[in-house]
């Protein structure tokens, strides 16, 4: 239970809680926020208890080493970025918090969900999660301002609501009740696998229909959120799904994989104006009647200074990193003055490399092998292990134009099914 209401938190109750302010700094937090400040203090006392070994996982093996030395990679980089730049410690310590909690909820998962039931269970959660998630984006498509009715009366307390640019966006940008369109696109990545394998795997033809309607209205909503890191990732996936067809198990026949086909083409052409403007016209030729690109270039060429300016950040902090307070400051310093779009590298593993130093950038790739070295597990997970891969290097190719594996949502998602996975992995060695 404690999960379920973790999960529910995190992922869809909004920011609930007024600004907490401490020391001039302002922070939005939510009740999931001090969830999860217990469970980490939980664990770290039973780890205590036990002589300090994480071993309070019975089938630990290499891939909870990676994340938990991950874990530690982060910790240590960000105070060398306190020591080294004097970032105000607070600062630095409640973004630290935020991307440490993924790392609490998977080793929570670790702990305490053995059962292939339990782990069935949270999967449906996720789900349900995903179809609320995607309800309110298409509530966003339709009618944009039932859509800020919802998050005026949800999101009451978050700065959200006086951000001029999201204000602005709503009505051609959805981004749902994750207030960003392409950390929406980002969980699409990551809720599709799953959702074509609920269609290969249930026998009933209206529980075909509804899965086959759902996921069409999800791939729509992709469309809208104009995210082309999205659009990427989006096609990586399903390519690593189309050549895994019979492992995935996510088409019963040939007959339905070509319904979907002809569905993606539809829904793709009535939208091609709207695909070919934002992939084609705004990369590479720039709105110029748009604020962003009054004074500087064109989409492409703005990461390409980003890119650069990063790696010249990444040169002269190559073995401690900057820590994830302060590397979007620092790589500002390297952009050209009439640069004003600001310091977000835009590329998730140039962000990787420039906030953890090279020890954390080696092993984020020796993460990513080792998902996809993730031993057997039970026949009826085997198809979830599938999904996880697909997610992934759809998540990879997203990150190659955004900040994929730094999006808060996205790694707790990500490390749940790792978690879950992994004891399934677990309980199947100990059958054998």
């Amino acid at each position: 239970m404690w999960l379920y209401l973790l999960l529910i938190n995190l992922l869809i109750l909004p920011n609930i809680l007024p600004l907490l302010n401490i020391l001039a700094f302002s922070f939005e937090w939510q009740i999931a926020d001090f969830m999860i400040f217990f469970t980490g203090l939980y664990l770290f006392g039973r780890t205590m208890i036990r002589s300090g070994k994480i071993s309070f996982i019975s089938g630990i093996d290499i891939l909870d080493k990676v994340i938990f030395l991950l874990l530690i990679v982060q910790v240590f980089s960000s105070i060398m970025g306190i020591i080294r730049f004097s970032t105000p410690i607070i600062f630095v310590f409640a973004s630290l918090f935020k991307s440490i909690e993924p790392y609490i909820v998977y080793f929570f998962i670790r702990e305490f969900i053995k059962t292939e039931r339990k782990a069935n269970s949270i999967i449906n959660l996720l789900v349900n999660i995903g179809e609320i998630i995607i309800i309110v984006g298409l509530i966003q498509i339709f009618s944009p301002n039932l859509y800020l009715t919802i998050i005026k009366i949800f999101f009451s307390k978050s700065r959200i609501l006086a951000d001029e640019g999201f204000i602005n966006s709503i009505g051609w940008r959805v981004s749902s009740l994750l207030l960003n369109p392409n950390k929406l696109a980002n969980f699409i990545i990551i809720l599709s696998p799953l959702m074509l394998i609920r269609f290969g795997k249930v026998s009933s033809f209206w529980k075909k229909v509804y899965y086959l309607v759902f996921i069409v209205v999800m791939f729509v909503v992709l469309i809208h959120t104009s995210s082309r890191e999205g659009y990427l990732g989006f096609v990586a996936m399903l390519i690593y799904l189309f050549f895994n067809m019979k492992k995935c198990r996510i088409f019963p026949s040939l007959k339905y994989l070509g319904i979907f086909i002809v569905l993606f083409l539809v829904i793709i052409s009535l939208n091609f104006n709207l695909l070919y403007h934002r992939i084609v016209g705004y990369t590479f030729g720039g709105d110029i009647a748009s604020l962003e690109y009054m004074y500087e270039t064109p989409s492409f060429e703005a990461r390409l200074i980003l890119w650069d300016a990063t790696l010249k950040a990444i040169s002269r902090n190559l073995l401690f990193g900057t820590g994830g307070g302060s590397g979007s400051e620092i790589v500002k310093t390297y952009t050209p003055t009439y640069f004003i779009t600001g310091g977000d590298p835009h590329n998730t593993f140039l962000r990787t490399f420039l906030e953890t130093g090279i020890l954390g950038f080696l092993l984020f790739w020796y993460f990513i092998i080792q998902i996809f070295k993730i031993k057997k597990v039970a026949v009826n997970f085997e198809v979830y292990k599938c999904a996880l891969q697909a997610s992934t290097i759809g998540l990879l190719f997203s990150g190659i134009l955004g900040d994929s594996f730094q999006d808060f949502e996205i790694s707790v998602v990500l490390f749940t099914l790792i978690g879950l996975i992994q004891n399934m992995r677990e309980e199947y060695e100990k059958l054998k």
